[in-house]
């Protein structure tokens, strides 16, 4: 339900009259050249911004990438065959190390900002 939720938001922020455009290349992350069996692989089209993102793709036989049994447990792919997974943000207990890792891709076009009718 919240994710539902989540995802009605976001369209409704970056829709223009109910019109939208993704410029997100690979958005199910199923273009890659090789099939995930290591950290460090990400799909075609994107790159590690921070740490070690992980790539999980059902391509991966031994189940420690793939899909919806991995290393990490069991997830199904929301489309397709593959998706992505990092951790957000991590606080180790009795420290101030802070972890956190994420991804990102260069769009198709650029953001043009609209003005909204008042």
């Amino acid at each position: 339900m919240k994710k539902t939720l989540l995802i009605a938001f976001i369209s409704l922020c970056f829709s223009q009259e109910g019109i939208t455009q993704n410029l997100v290349p690979n958005p199910s992350f199923e273009d890659y050249t090789f099939c995930p069996n290591n950290y460090y692989m990400l799909p075609n089209d994107w790159y590690t911004c921070s740490a070690d993102p992980d790539y999980f793709n059902d391509c991966d036989t031994s189940n420690s990438f793939g899909v919806p049994y991995n290393g990490f447990g069991f997830q199904q792919a929301d489309e397709g065959r593959g998706y992505c997974g990092f951790f957000a943000l991590v606080l180790y207990y009795g420290t101030d190390t802070i972890y956190k890792e994420y991804l990102g891709c260069m769009l198709e076009n650029s953001l043009i900002r609209i003005k909204r009718k008042s």
